[in-house]
């Protein structure tokens, strides 16, 4: 029988029905179960991350700008500038934002004409910091290249100008005392954070050598911070305010005397060598010049490497400080100390007499004497007066090198001197233990000869020998040189064991000889003041006592060194002088204390010295000095 289409559409499929039914109930549920997670995803968002995003939206309109502090002056002791801060611009790329960095890096390089291979080697580098250190692209930027920045930052998303602060150095021949400063780098900012927390970053300043870098705390100061708002590229629309103001870097006075420094400079006239003169009391460093030398205004700025393998290349050496960095064989002027050592051993006294005949025999070997046609007889004071080498050479065959080893340590040798700079060297005090410990050989007698005259493997520094003198100029004491004016205080010096005050008043009363009894330091004599001195004539390997040391080269003439003190009673400045292939010290070093004294002493305070009381007095005031300046 067959249906119309009515009784069709009443027909019902009970299998179609139920498949529709639960693809409706499916995307009922699929419906209920979006929105609950919508809802959910929404309640996360809003209740347990809501601070979180209010916080990041608040950083992405609000930036934190650093602000540099002034590093703090350095002047000379009265009240001199020798370096201070002066107002520069830095050009930085700031990495948080940095989804094109690359594009900016490379646009920057080619308007500032840098070299973009050099940036992206840099900027790579910074790959292991945070992204809050910014790259510092310019440092020390002219007004031109900050015009030029200007003028694009629209396109320049990611690039700020920064106001800065470049270091500025005045005076003659102070880069070895002051030192340098420069950007600081990945090793030196890891070690930094260690003992200074992440106060410093990248592209930071700080003191790389010389009172710079010892005193690099103390100057640095503290950074400043201030918030200002942003737009959506980084553009910095205004200064929401400032959260904590800059602090200067303290000031700092040194011992120097610039007048003094730049005297000495014009003394050594170009010559390679080192000098300091010092307060033989109080450690004070009057002044302290190396030659060659550098200028550290150049490291102020951007340093281009092609200048810092030019400068760290050069042959002459000028970025090492000769002072505390160079040894030297001390020639005639260890005399002094071999002096010392036999009148305290009870070898000699000071009329124990030897005839000088121009030479000696000595354990079969021929020892030579300057003077060729010998000294004649001589006794302690002529033989140190006159820098007799025959009579040291018997009296140093009577010496263990042990004693002078002794010795030698107790003045300080062997050892730095603790001035307040860094990259200070030992020098060399040979001994029958440092044979045997370098060399894993015995000490042999005839090896004492030469370093009775201070030749052989001993070496000392010229701050080495200027504290030496020091110590025989203030009745005994070991000082320690430094800079810090408010290191007198705490200088204590110390008393040199040993060291009888009849031993001293032998020794002073020759070095008073040396000058004005027309010894070898006759040159360094100015009138109405007594200098004591010893003069130094240290030879090289290339040079004999067969050559004529005047024919020789350049390179292989003697050191010349002149270390004394001023005046005999009281004194109040001592010094040390070293010159490179000099020849004779009292030709080529006692010239330059004769004329750096004269300034010295010109100056109105220096006219009559006033200290009034030398109160080294071993028995009642131990390691106290007295002084009225």
């Amino acid at each position: 029988m067959k249906m119309d289409y009515r009784e069709r559409k009443e027909f019902k499929d009970y299998h179609e029905e139920k498949r529709l039914e639960r693809r409706i109930l499916s995307i009922k549920y699929l419906t209920i179960s979006i929105l609950i997670l919508f809802l959910l995803d929404f309640w996360y968002l809003q209740v347990i991350r809501g601070k979180h995003f209010a916080l990041k939206a608040e950083s992405n309109r609000l930036k934190t700008v650093q602000l540099r502090p002034h590093r703090g002056v350095i002047k000379d002791r009265e009240g001199k500038i020798i370096a201070s801060s002066k107002p520069s611009f830095t050009i930085l790329i700031n990495r948080e934002r940095g989804a094109d960095l690359g594009k900016s890096l490379e646009r920057v390089a080619s308007l500032l004409r840098l070299d973009l291979k050099e940036l992206g080697s840099r900027l790579q580098k910074m790959k292991n910091f945070t992204e809050t250190e910014p790259l510092i692209v310019k440092k020390d930027a002219t007004f031109e290249e900050v015009a030029v920045i200007s003028a694009h930052l629209d396109e320049l998303s990611h690039v700020s100008i920064q106001e800065d602060f470049k270091r500025h150095y005045d005076g003659r021949g102070v880069a070895h005392v002051v030192g340098y400063v420069g950007e600081i780098s990945e090793r030196e900012l890891r070690q930094e954070r260690e003992t200074l927390g992440a106060e410093i970053g990248m592209g930071d300043v700080i003191g790389k050598s010389g009172i710079e870098k010892k005193y690099d705390g103390w100057l640095r100061g503290e950074k400043g911070f201030k918030l200002v708002e942003v737009d959506s590229m980084g553009k910095v629309i205004k200064e929401v305010k400032e959260r904590k103001a800059p602090r200067e870097g303290n000031p700092l006075f040194l011992s120097i005397k610039m007048d003094l420094q730049e005297a000495l400079m014009d003394a050594l006239n170009g010559e390679v060598g080192a000098a300091v003169f010092l307060n033989p009391k109080t450690g004070e460093i009057y002044a302290l010049a190396s030659n060659p030398s550098y200028d550290p205004n150049e490291f102020a700025g951007h340093l281009p490497s092609a200048r810092w393998k030019e400068l760290s290349s050069d042959p002459s050496h000028p970025m090492m400080n000769r002072a505390i960095q160079a040894t030297y064989p001390p020639g005639s002027t260890f005399k002094v100390l071999i002096a010392i050592a036999a009148l305290e051993k009870g070898i000699i006294t000071e009329n124990t007499t030897f005839y000088c005949p121009g030479s000696t025999i000595i354990y079969g070997r021929k020892y030579s004497c300057w003077k060729e046609g010998g000294h004649g007889v001589v006794n302690l004071h002529r033989a140190i007066v006159h820098s007799c080498n025959v009579y040291f050479y018997r009296v140093g065959s009577m010496l263990d090198i042990d004693d002078i080893a002794h010795y030698a340590s107790q003045f300080g040798f062997g050892k730095p001197t603790r001035i307040d700079l860094f990259y200070e060297v030992n020098g060399i005090v040979p001994s029958s233990l440092w044979k045997k410990k370098i060399y894993n050989e015995e000490w042999y007698k005839g090896e004492t000869i030469s370093v009775s005259i201070g030749q052989g493997p001993l070496k000392v520094t010229p701050l080495q020998m200027a504290t030496f003198i020091s110590a025989i100029a203030n009745g005994g004491y070991r000082i320690t040189p430094t800079f810090n004016m408010e290191m007198r205080a705490a200088n204590r010096p110390e008393k040199i064991r040993g060291l009888s005050e009849e031993t001293l008043r032998i020794v002073q009363n020759a070095l008073r000889g040396v000058v004005n009894e027309g010894g070898t330091g006759w040159r360094a004599k100015i009138e109405g003041i007594e200098i004591c001195g010893k003069t130094g004539t240290a030879q090289l390997t290339a040079a004999t006592a067969s050559k004529d040391t005047q024919l020789l080269p350049r390179e292989e003439k003697e050191h010349a060194w002149f270390i004394g003190y001023v005046p005999y009673e009281d004194p109040v400045i001592a010094f040390a002088i070293l010159i490179e292939h000099g020849g004779f010290g009292g030709e080529a070093a006692a010239p330059v204390a004769k004329k750096v004294l004269e300034v010295f002493f010109k100056a109105e305070e220096y006219k009559k010295p006033t200290m009034t009381a030398h109160a080294v007095d071993a028995g009642k005031n131990a390691g106290t000095i007295v002084t009225e300046n």
